[in-house]
């Protein structure tokens, strides 16, 4: 998932469609969050997560699906799906972005996988191609989701599973229960800084490269999904993932946060498991699946 600067978006910063701009994000790597070994931070923990949900939503064809991640990034969701041997295309607009996953799948020793740079909202690829299309932080940087939402329809094939994490922008509160949890102190210090900044004339500033990240309701989502072609159709978008980084120390996080996080993981066992409640969840997860008798697009 892409960590990006965030802030309320406004129509003038519509910037999805801008290939430099996602070249210099992810100029200079980004961390390789794919891991076969132990977790060791939280990161790790969750990238893990998404995938476990998404093979166990594909059932018994999980193994022998094709799979497009729209608007891969780095690819970590792709990485473990090869590493089940599976099929899987990235498309993504950063031809940088593709060249880190390359970089990655070759690092750890998987097939290198089909890439195509494209744009999520006309991707060019033929119509109902892939039986799942994923994809972790792509939908809230648009101000307009909805053509993303028909390319995926359009790209599944009848019976096909949309998998997509939304990464909004959410409130402080959410992480009011962790931080008391585990790193009860981090609120004072948090506040420390940013007085410390308004004392010194040093509030936070926008660049030309922060992103669009927006905040819209799960229930649009919904509607905007069965608007696109999946009217009767199962589709959902509930409040999911609810593991929180807060410490500040990376040891304080392996040691402790992760063995913690990673207990609570397990005994959920009913997937998708990362499903929480709203007031801890950091993302949105969009389930649909295409229709049996679609026709054709």
């Amino acid at each position: 998932m892409t960590t990006m600067s965030r802030h309320t978006p406004t129509p003038s910063e519509d910037t999805p469609g801008n290939p430099a701009q996602w070249n210099r994000v992810w100029e200079g790597g980004q961390p390789q969050l794919f891991t076969r070994g132990s977790l060791k931070t939280v990161s790790q923990l969750s990238q893990r997560g998404y995938f476990e949900d998404l093979w166990a939503c594909m059932g018994e064809r999980a193994p022998m699906a094709k799979y497009l991640e729209l608007g891969s990034g780095r690819g970590t969701t792709s990485m473990y799906l090869a590493n089940r041997g599976c099929d899987v295309t990235l498309a993504d607009l950063s031809g940088e972005a593709l060249k880190q996953a390359e970089a990655n799948f070759q690092r750890e020793g998987l097939e290198r996988p089909k890439t195509v740079v494209a744009d999520a909202r006309d991707s060019g690829l033929p119509p109902r191609t892939f039986d799942c299309i994923y994809n972790i932080g792509l939908l809230e940087h648009f101000e307009d989701p909805r053509p993303v939402l028909r390319e995926t329809v359009r790209l599944l094939r009848p019976g096909g599973l949309g998998f997509m994490v939304i990464v909004p922008e959410i409130p402080n509160h959410r992480s009011w229960l962790p931080q008391l949890l585990f790193c009860p102190w981090r609120p004072f210090v948090d506040e420390s800084r940013r007085w410390a900044r308004r004392l010194l004339g040093r509030g936070q500033l926008q660049t030309a490269s922060t992103i669009l990240r927006t905040s819209y309701q799960r229930q649009q989502y919904e509607t905007w999904m069965r608007e696109a072609g999946t009217a009767g159709d199962w589709c959902s978008c509930s409040p999911y993932n609810p593991y929180h980084r807060v410490y500040m120390s990376e040891l304080l996080e392996r040691w402790v946060l992760v063995p913690c996080y990673t207990a609570h993981h397990r005994l959920h066992q009913r997937h998708p498991r990362m499903r929480t409640w709203n007031s801890v969840a950091q993302c949105d997860l969009l389930l649909y699946r295409k229709s049996e008798d679609s026709p054709p697009e």
